[in-house]
């Protein structure tokens, strides 16, 4: 009698065939150009120059005053993303949410972004400047893989905001509270083996080339 055919040869075998399928089509169809981070980061670079000084009094929960907020720090509304709304039931500051493949983009801020202006600024940018800019299909993959891509997306987020604290008029505590969260919730990969060094040194070049930004701003 033939012994029964090992099951774990088959299952390393369609892994490789995904990863290398998933990979070409990551490089042939979601690729972003060096050119285009590379301008994007000098609009970025451009728009911490300008200094804005937001009003002392603590913004209203009100849609109006993401209005405002928008406005008031020259905060863009990238194609292919709804205008950001007011959730009062959010716990989160805020939430990008987009459905499946290439859905419009929709933010939500929850009432824990009215803090100061400072904070509900650098709130829409962490979701329009960043997630509704990233590819979900990229990082979606890269979660498959387990190379951590929303560990990633949010790390950039999170940069995005530290990066342009003095745009946005961050006192120290906000400063720290965003470096904290990030730091707890998404903090970086282990490197104590060869395995999770490689799988780290491959994330950040699919963060940096495909996921849509770049993670250093």
């Amino acid at each position: 009698m033939a012994s029964p055919l090992s099951v774990e040869p088959i299952r390393r075998l369609i892994r490789a065939c995904i990863l290398a399928g998933s990979t070409l089509a990551l490089l042939s169809g979601f690729s972003i150009s060096h050119r285009e981070l590379t301008e994007r980061e000098a609009f970025y670079a451009a728009k911490r120059e300008v200094r804005v000084i937001p009003p002392d009094t603590k913004p209203e929960l009100s849609q109006e005053s993401i209005d405002f907020a928008l406005e008031m720090f020259g905060i863009v509304i990238p194609a292919g993303a709804a205008h950001p709304t007011f959730d009062a039931s959010l716990a989160d500051r805020g939430v990008t949410i987009r459905g499946a493949m290439f859905d419009e983009a929709r933010v939500a801020v929850g009432p824990s972004a009215f803090e100061s202006w400072s904070l509900l600024g650098s709130t829409l940018a962490h979701e329009l400047e960043v997630h509704c800019q990233q590819s979900f299909f990229v990082i979606y993959m890269m979660d498959l893989l387990g190379l951590e891509g929303t560990v990633e997306a949010e790390r950039q987020a999170y940069l995005h905001e530290l990066a342009n604290a003095e745009r946005f008029g961050l006192d120290r505590g906000s400063r720290d509270l965003i470096a904290d969260t990030m730091d707890y919730f998404y903090p970086t990969p282990s490197q104590r083996s060869v395995r999770s060094f490689i799988q780290s040194d491959v994330r950040r070049w699919m963060a940096l080339n495909l996921l849509g930004t770049s993670p250093n701003f």
